[in-house]
């Protein structure tokens, strides 16, 4: 009897941890931008001064890594792509579990939707992302009425299992891996694109009975905890029924304790360029975002409730967030339409690359350009005679090759370079992804040791490109 109890509680044990392990690969992920759950989660208790919520308009408008670097502003933003003002009461709810914000900002875009029309993704976001707890079923009760459900598809958003289930098809590597555990919101471009800025109206309009109810209890959750809330409207090409809806949201959330800034209003409006500040799909680029986080970053240091906590080693996630971007911002430079080496390399040794280690392998015919090429990789160390024997080098310095395989040792992750000798071909692995290959040129690898994470891969093809820098766009690297 005893044995066969041992070997029920054996397998129950296994079982829940192979249920547990499939959910944690299977289970939805996808915020559509921002810090993501994950990155929330894993987050130590109580280091959030400052929580974002909020559409794509949230985390495209707050540069978290310039609240960081300008006054060690310890914020994240959890975002959603599209996200409702009943997704942003349950990310905020979910959000107060584990952390303890001073202030929150909750982005206002939205706020007019009532939802009438079934958006499975957003219902997925708010429904999926945030950890399982049984009070969670007030919530998806909701949707019943505000959506329709039948009584199956509540059934499986509630238990969740079913329709994680049947991700097998969708998993990426994403799912298995999470590359930038530090990411704390923003990813920046520098797309740009022309907005018509400028309307306004003093006009209101009734709030509808939805964001009213969300607003209440936003406001109740904040008061609860003593955290000071701030609803605000990010600059875009707004209407004048939408700036209408936006002056009733702000008469509402001050009237009942709360405060309210609207970015398109005269007073902030005049600081943005419709021509350089915007992105085609009317989000703010880096330019316009910079203008926007610093007003924000104003209205927080006013305050006087959050404290700069540069230096301190419990913040090293904001050190590595703020680290990433700058090697965004490189490589907005490096992503430059046909760009040719002896530009991808100025950049590159212009910036602070101290970090780095930089992997270069030769293949095939990589002499075809003739001896006045050869010293066309001293800016990173390689001189006419290094690069006239091939091979494989890092940081300058000439790298073994045995068996026709360089195994690179990058601290917490590995590359390897593998010659083809049929094809005169290289293949450049990161991990065990194939990153670039080359036939009659390099492979090139920039990698951060600071973040532990690819900065770019690129390949030169000389016979069909010359010196024109290639790239696969769908690796996962910092640039991507």
């Amino acid at each position: 009897m005893k044995k066969a109890i041992i070997e029920i509680c054996s397998f129950a044990i296994v079982f829940a941890v192979m249920i547990s392990t499939a959910f944690r690969f299977l289970s939805f992920k996808d915020t559509g931008g921002g810090g993501g759950f994950q990155n929330y989660y894993s987050t130590e208790s109580g280091l959030i001064d400052v929580l974002f919520l909020g559409s794509s308009h949230a985390h495209c408008t707050v540069n978290n890594a310039k609240l960081w670097e300008d006054a060690g502003i310890s914020s994240f933003t959890l975002s959603s792509g599209n996200q409702s003002i009943d997704t942003s009461y349950v990310f905020l709810n979910e959000a107060l579990k584990t952390q303890h914000p001073k202030i929150v900002f909750v982005e206002t875009y939205t706020f007019d939707t009532t939802n009438t029309e079934n958006d499975t993704i957003n219902i997925y976001r708010s429904s999926l992302l945030p950890k399982w707890h049984p009070s969670s079923l007030m919530y998806e009760l909701s949707l019943q009425e505000d959506y329709d459900f039948d009584n199956t598809t509540l059934g499986e958003i509630y238990l969740r299992f079913p329709i994680t289930h049947s991700r097998y098809e969708d998993l990426k590597s994403t799912d298995f891996c999470n590359y930038y555990p530090y990411k704390r919101g923003y990813l920046g471009s520098t797309e740009t694109g022309s907005c018509n800025l400028g309307t306004t109206t003093d006009a209101t309009t009734k709030l509808n009975a939805k964001t009213q109810k969300y607003m209440d209890m936003m406001i109740s959750r904040c008061k609860e905890d003593n955290i000071r809330l701030i609803f605000f409207c990010a600059p875009y090409n707004i209407t004048e029924d939408a700036y209408a809806y936006q002056n009733s949201i702000g008469e509402y959330a001050v009237a009942n304790g709360a405060e309210f800034y609207n970015m398109n209003s005269p007073e902030y409006i005049s600081l943005f360029d419709g021509n350089t500040d915007f992105r085609y799909d009317e989000h703010l680029n880096n330019s316009g975002a910079d203008k926007a986080t610093q007003i924000l970053e104003d209205i927080i240091l006013g305050s006087g409730i959050v404290e700069d906590h540069r230096g301190d080693e419990a913040y090293r996630e904001w050190d590595a967030d703020l680290t990433f971007m700058q090697d965004r911002m490189l490589c907005f430079d490096l992503y430059t339409d046909e760009l040719e080496l002896p530009e991808y390399l100025t950049y590159l040794t212009s910036y602070d690359s101290s970090r780095f280690k930089i992997i270069v392998a030769l293949a095939g015919d990589y002499k075809v350009l003739g001896t006045d090429s050869y010293n066309m990789f001293e800016p990173i160390g390689i001189d006419a005679n290094e690069y006239s024997m091939g091979g494989v080098f890092m940081d300058g310095n000439s790298y073994a090759v045995s068996d026709d395989h360089s195994y690179i040792d990058l601290g917490e992750n590995e590359c390897s370079i593998v010659y083809d000798k049929e094809s005169s071909s290289c293949r450049l692995y990161y991990g065990i992804e194939e990153y670039a290959e080359c036939q009659n040129g390099a492979v090139m690898l920039i990698y951060d040791t600071e973040i532990s994470a690819p900065v770019d891969t690129v390949y030169l093809d000389y016979y069909n490109f010359g010196l024109r820098i290639l790239r696969d766009d769908n690796i996962e690297v910092v640039g991507n």
